[in-house]
């Protein structure tokens, strides 16, 4: 979901109102300025924020976790660590008998299981308190069709390697060899990808956890439409005109779309920026290009823009079979308009091939980007423009983009 700013700023305003109150209730009987004193603090218990659950006793949370600490003399606390890891005290939140703190979400040098309180005089006084490591999550992957011995990256949290047990990625059940594994960070792995046959849905292991498999399948061969290989387009009206391989390429060819897009409010797709696939000219004769219930399938390419794209939306629809060009003049047809430019500041290139997933769910849009709250009814052919029919929120500026397309498929729902 995409907030705009003032969005973001209500979110924020009234993120920090359920945590004042939570506070509040916390210490309905401790208030004042807050002021450091002398002596050693002592710890009754640690429990929940929310006065809801106030009954529930905690020895351990997770990182990222808030918490409140409940005794006596707590202003007498200077830092706090857990673990060996400082976690960051706010005064407003600190009291003689309550103290309001966030578990810190860094991976500690060595777990001790308890909470080191710093004083105000130096000493250290510890605490029995467990910091609970989340399993891996694996979120998404920058390709999914990435060839041997290429960098394949993913992305999500909780990526922690240890020698005592590594960090191990598991594509169906090929286990990716430790020496392939080339970087690692909290939030992003990178490994070498294996052979292409090797597929399958994806799972890491961390000393703290399984993930699970994965939702998508990493080098899915599944619902492939054309790929411009063993699926190639039929030449006619309306396919691309430039369809070939070279050191950008993914895996054999590929389709190009490139040459000068003007920022208009209402423009036709020039011949460098179109591509038709009908299915009683590309083997499929009747009926749907793909076999699995549209409503809960996503259709899937890659994607490599070699120079900077800022116009103009992409425009992706099915339509029935020997529908022609009919559709593409038609603005009341479902469809799909992937816009990348406007998320990322006007301009959008990519770091090699990505991945491109959108839902056909999402397939709802008139041709100005009005929502028609319905999906197509037919799906026995597909096009995809870089054109505008009026979407005024979609011009953009002059360019002259380079963009690489392979491997368009329509895959079960994730």
């Amino acid at each position: 979901m995409k907030y705009n700013i003032y969005s973001k700023k209500l979110f924020a305003f009234l993120l920090f109102t359920v945590t004042l109150v939570s506070f509040v209730a916390c210490d309905d009987d401790n208030k004042g300025k807050y002021e450091m004193t002398d002596g050693v603090p002592t710890i009754y218990y640690i429990r929940p924020p929310d006065v809801e659950k106030a009954d529930s006793l905690l020895v351990g949370a997770y990182m990222g976790e808030t918490i409140c600490l409940v005794g006596d003399n707590l202003t007498s606390i200077q830092e706090l660590y857990f673990n060996d890891i400082k976690a960051l005290l706010n005064i407003n939140f600190i009291t003689k008998n309550t103290l309001l703190v966030t578990v810190p979400k860094d991976v500690p040098n060595e777990k001790i299981d308890k909470m080191v309180m710093v004083l105000k005089s130096g000493e250290r006084v510890e605490y029995d308190f467990i910091v609970r490591i989340p399993a891996p999550e694996v979120a998404s992957i920058k390709c999914e069709q990435v060839p041997e011995g290429e960098d394949v990256v993913l992305y999500g949290d909780y990526f922690f390697d240890n020698q005592t047990v590594p960090l191990t990625i598991v594509i169906g059940d090929y286990i990716v060899p430790k020496s392939d594994i080339v970087d690692i960070q909290k939030t992003q792995v990178t490994f070498k990808s294996p052979v292409m046959d090797v597929k399958g849905t994806i799972s890491m292991t961390t000393a703290y956890g399984n993930s699970g498999r994965t939702k998508f399948v990493f080098h899915d061969d599944r619902g492939i439409l054309f790929n411009f290989d063993d699926y190639p387009i039929v030449p006619g009206w309306g396919r691309p005109n430039l369809i070939e391989t070279g050191p950008d390429a993914i895996s054999g060819n590929y389709m190009k779309f490139r040459g000068e897009l003007q920022a208009g409010e209402w423009v036709s797709p020039g011949d460098n920026y179109q591509c038709n696939f009908w299915g009683e000219d590309n083997g499929v004769s009747t009926g749907n290009l793909f076999p699995s219930d549209p409503a809960i399938s996503i259709l899937k390419f890659e994607i490599n823009v070699l120079e900077a794209w800022s116009a103009l939306p992409m425009n992706i629809f099915f339509g029935p079979q020997d529908s022609q060009e009919s559709a593409l003049w038609d603005d009341s047809v479902p469809r799909a308009q992937w816009i990348p430019w406007k998320e990322t500041g006007g301009s959008y290139i990519t770091d090699g091939w990505v991945t491109i997933s959108i839902p056909i769910a999402d397939f709802k849009l008139s041709g100005s980007g009005e929502n028609m709250k319905k999906i197509p009814e037919h799906f026995g052919s597909l096009n995809m423009y870089i054109y505008n029919r009026g979407r005024a929120d979609a011009v953009g500026t002059d360019c002259s983009p380079v963009i690489l397309i392979d491997n368009v498929r329509v895959v079960p729902g994730e």
